[in-house]
This record gives structure tokens, C-alpha cells and sequence, in this order.
């Protein structure tokens, strides 16, 4: 502790948990994922002794601020709930929006390797509905393949997109033990490619009216033909979701 500190907190100026909370982030790069991910570690004890809920929120806020990361972040870590482990449990894959389960894909991905090449195989990246989190896969599948691992400081170095630096720090960051990583894998999977063949039968519904309108018959039959094709995947999706869940 230095002099001007000790002297700030005597004299009351500053707080000691915000001077606490100070030295721990100046002893880490804050621009790197790596000091962020051990300023957190460091904040979390500090945060957790304040019982004051107001008090704690406001700090909450600074160290967000400080390092340019979601307050859920945080909280996260704080409350050791883990929020999108939680959703998963409650509801499954399944009934989880696209882009949960595509970010979630990007954070499966930045856990292990094998992962990476399970996504690879199944070329899931190209079927994201989100632009950024596709483009942030590829970038993703791109640095595995060069460096046969990713380094997420250097793919975050590599964006001049702000946001999409932001949502790989966060990912990241993030604290979160995920259970059974193969079968949430497989439905992550499954609900992406659930996903391109519901965008696909609307896309034919709407030939099939075209052509029926234009009341050729031939092409009005090979679209149903596709579209039965694409119900039956459909269903085997689905079925797919049941079995996991079952097992």
C-alpha cells in the first residue's frame, strides 16, 4: 500500500475496498483476457464480504466499468450460480433461443479441442443464424486450424469489431462448469440444424404458393416433394432431442 493510498484512507476520501479492489486491478494487464480472468478471481472474495447489497452493487458496476465487461459476469462469479448451465437444466437445449444456443456453441468451443473438431466436422458455424457469432466461429475454426489450439488473446487482438472483441472476452471470462459437454454438443447441433430446416420449408412454402399461383403442377410437385423430405429430417431432429433426454 502506498502512502498517498494509506493517507487517502485515513482520510476518508477512499474507501478501503475500492483501494483494495485498485490494487488488485493494477497488478494485472487489463486488456488482456488472461489479467481480466485473474482480476475477477482476485475481485470476487473482496465483493463477497460486502453485506450491504447497494454498496456491493456500485462496485459491481466500477469493476464491470473498469473492465469493459457485463455486470452478469460478475454476479455470475460472485453468486457461484451459473446462469446459462441453469437455463440449460431447467429447459434443455431444445427450447433455448438460437442465439443462446449458437453462443453457446462459441463457448463450448473455447473449452476444449475436441470440441472444435466436432464442430468442424458437422460444419455447424455456416448454419448461425447471428452474423457476428458466425463470424466469430469461422475466425474461431480459422485460429484452430493454423495454431492447432486457439489463444484467445490473439484472436481478440486479430477483431477491430469492438462487439465481437467484447463477446469473446466475456465468453471467456465466464466462470461456468457445463455438465455432459458431448450430449449438449449434440443437441446444440441439432437444434442449429432444426433451425435451417424450419427457415428452409418456409422459404419452399412460399415457392410452393408461387408455383401454384403460376399453376404449373410440375414445379408445384417438386417442391413438395422437398418439403416432406425436409419434415421428415424434421422429425428425426426432434426425436433426436427425446432420446438424448431420455437416456
Amino acid at each position: 500500500m502506498g502512502e498517498k493510498g494509506f493517507k487517502e484512507i485515513i482520510a476518508g476520501s477512499m474507501p478501503l475496498i475500492e483501494f483494495t479492489i485498485n490494487e488488485v486491478i493494477k497488478k494485472h494487464d487489463v486488456s488482456s483476457v488472461e489479467g481480466k480472468v485473474k482480476i475477477i478471481e482476485d475481485v470476487t472474495p473482496i465483493l463477497a464480504k460486502i453485506e450491504n447489497k447497494i454498496e456491493r452493487d456500485i462496485y459491481i458496476q466500477k469493476v464491470s466499468n473498469r473492465l469493459g465487461i457485463k455486470e452478469d459476469t460478475i454476479v455470475s462469479q460472485l453468486r457461484g450460480t451459473k446462469k446459462g448451465v441453469g437455463i440449460l437444466q431447467e429447459k434443455g437445449v431444445q427450447f433455448m433461443d438460437e442465439d443462446i444456443v449458437e453462443k453457446l456453441l462459441l463457448k463450448l468451443m473455447l473449452l476444449n479441442n475436441e470440441v472444435i473438431q466436432k464442430i468442424q466436422e458437422e460444419a455447424v458455424i455456416e448454419g448461425f443464424a447471428n452474423k457476428q457469432y458466425r463470424e466469430v466461429g469461422l475466425l474461431l475454426l480459422e485460429e484452430f486450424n493454423r495454431q492447432g489450439g486457439i489463444d484467445s488473446g490473439k484472436v481478440i487482438n486479430s477483431l477491430e469489431d469492438e462487439s465481437s472483441k467484447n463477446l469473446i472476452s466475456q465468453l471467456s471470462i465466464e466462470n461456468e462448469s457445463i455438465e455432459d459437454v458431448p450430449k449438449i454438443l449434440k443437441d446444440c447441433i441439432n437444434k442449429i440444424r432444426m433451425h435451417k430446416v424450419d427457415e428452409e420449408i418456409k422459404i419452399l412454402d412460399i415457392k410452393i404458393k408461387e408455383a401454384e399461383e403460376k399453376k404449373d403442377e410440375a414445379l408445384q410437385r417438386e417442391f413438395l416433394i422437398s418439403r416432406q423430405e425436409l419434415k421428415n429430417k424434421q422429425i428425426n431432429y426432434r426425436q433426436a432431442f427425446s432420446r438424448h433426454n431420455n437416456a
